[in-house]
């Protein structure tokens, strides 16, 4: 449970209570004050500049900085075309894409990370020295797909 003290103003990440009709916010979201939070106010208004759009958005879910921060993300269509985004410091980005579909998503991260291997189809590799790792998207006309960093991610 996250401990609010009265009076402080928060950014809060919540869930809906799977045993009931009520949100709810724990110690592991990335719920924190107000003055802590310029970076998620931030995406959170990139997302709104993006409105409806068929997109790519990013996170580090864990609730604190990220060490993909500075990761390169490309994101390639089936047309070969490319999208390309720098992870923020708490691992946000957003990618506006022209239609739905399914992308090739390559994600490079910093030197001395190591990312885990979790599904039999990703493939992690290493690019100029710098960890990596590719999967297959598929993102629907007019939605957005998250990708939560925290499902990749080890330290060594």
């Amino acid at each position: 449970m996250f401990e609010f003290i009265a009076g402080a103003r928060y950014f809060v990440y919540a869930y809906r209570e799977s045993d009931h009709d009520k949100l709810g916010t724990n110690i592991c979201t990335r719920t924190r004050q107000l003055s802590d939070a310029a970076e998620d106010v931030a995406y959170t208004r990139e997302l709104a500049v993006l409105g409806p759009r068929t997109s790519i958005l990013g996170i580090d879910s864990r609730g604190f900085e990220s060490e993909l921060e500075g990761a390169d993300i490309t994101v390639e269509g089936e047309g070969g075309k490319k999208y390309s985004a720098k992870a923020g410091r708490r691992g946000t980005f957003a990618i506006a894409l022209e239609r739905g579909g399914k992308y090739k998503v390559t994600i490079v991260g910093p030197l001395g990370f190591e990312f885990l291997n979790l599904q039999s189809s990703w493939r992690v590799f290493s690019s100029g020295g710098r960890p990596a790792v590719e999967f297959e998207r598929a993102v629907q006309e007019g939605q957005r797909d998250f990708i939560d960093f925290r499902q990749f991610l080890t330290i060594r």
